[in-house]
């Protein structure tokens, strides 16, 4: 789905000039919620063909982002991506990213900008962010509330090859998740306590066998 660019207000935002129309798919879905704040998973399609190659067969893009809350700067975030060229065909690249929104009507101003060629992609959405409340015992019942749903974490998928420098998201469904911590082959890398669940790591110049696995905690570890 196409969506209308607005230079204009891009501008005053501090964004690079106006860029020419590319059809770039914005996907926003509502996957959980961490205290008041509802946790949202979007994911950005760019064609292939609007994208150049670096030396080593590398798409190296950059996505920035910007939400308005009634007119007003509400939250800047930014991810790097470095995607090895021809795994996938034809199919758009996809830019994951999530993050956690009060409940309510915001604006989401989107920028890719293609590292290579200068190409740079903008798009506005507007998104209603629900308030995702934990299902209650029914009234009818003697049986006490429903207790929390039982944390569950995964990751987005990344790219099916994969070398350098490398963002990784992982999603939180449920409660009582207090901390995040990435290990790349057994070995612990960092740890995230609030959204975005995210690391980049650095998977060597040439692509090889890694295990990564990430592990949500609560209060007790």
């Amino acid at each position: 789905m196409a969506l209308p660019a607005v230079a204009a207000l891009l501008l005053s935002l501090g964004f690079s000039p106006p860029a020419a129309a590319i059809d770039a798919e914005v996907d926003i879905r509502f996957v959980g919620s961490r205290q008041s704040r509802t946790l949202v998973e979007g994911v950005v399609g760019v064609p292939v063909s609007a994208v150049q190659r670096n030396e080593h067969g590398y798409f190296n893009l950059r996505l920035s982002g910007e939400v308005l809350v009634a007119g007003r700067p509400y939250e800047r975030f930014g991810y790097r991506y470095d995607i090895p060229a021809g795994q996938g065909g034809e199919a758009p690249l996809a830019l994951s990213f999530q993050r956690a929104w009060r409940p309510g009507d915001l604006t989401l101003l989107l920028e890719v900008e293609d590292l290579q060629s200068g190409l740079v992609i903008r798009r506005e959405q507007h998104v209603l962010v629900p308030r995702l409340r934990r299902p209650q015992a029914p009234a009818a019942t003697v049986e006490p509330e429903a207790t929390p749903r039982a944390a569950a974490i995964r990751l987005l998928p990344p790219p099916p090859v994969a070398s350098r420098r490398q963002r990784f998201v992982a999603v939180i469904e449920g409660e009582g998740v207090e901390e995040v911590v990435f290990l790349l082959d057994g070995r612990r890398i960092l740890s995230r306590r609030a959204p975005p669940f995210s690391a980049e790591l650095d998977l060597g110049d040439s692509p090889r066998v890694h295990r990564l696995r990430v592990e949500a905690r609560g209060a007790a570890g």
